[in-house]
């Protein structure tokens, strides 16, 4: 299975670390693309989900087009080992 998405935020509340304080960021853009991909082993299963995120600032300013605060950017995977049904 693979999905795609993107989502567009207005006024999206951040935590930002360097300040220890809420942040507003005017407009933000987040695209993924997220895969689960599994098989049986034996009497066992297993899945992985890899995941490709861009979470980008997109207010105008300095911070245009810098990654969001908080948020996790660049492949990801996920592994999951359970018992086969």
């Amino acid at each position: 299975m693979l999905n795609a998405y993107e989502t567009r935020v207005d006024d999206l509340i951040a935590f930002d670390a360097t300040l220890s304080a809420r942040n507003n960021i005017d407009q933000a853009r987040i695209r993924g693309l997220e895969a689960v991909i599994g098989t049986k082993l034996g009497a066992r299963g297993i899945n992985t989900s890899p995941t490709l995120l861009d979470p980008e600032n997109r207010s105008s300013g300095v911070n245009d087009g810098n990654v969001l605060p908080r948020r996790a950017s660049g492949a990801n995977t996920t592994h999951k080992v359970t018992a086969a049904r």
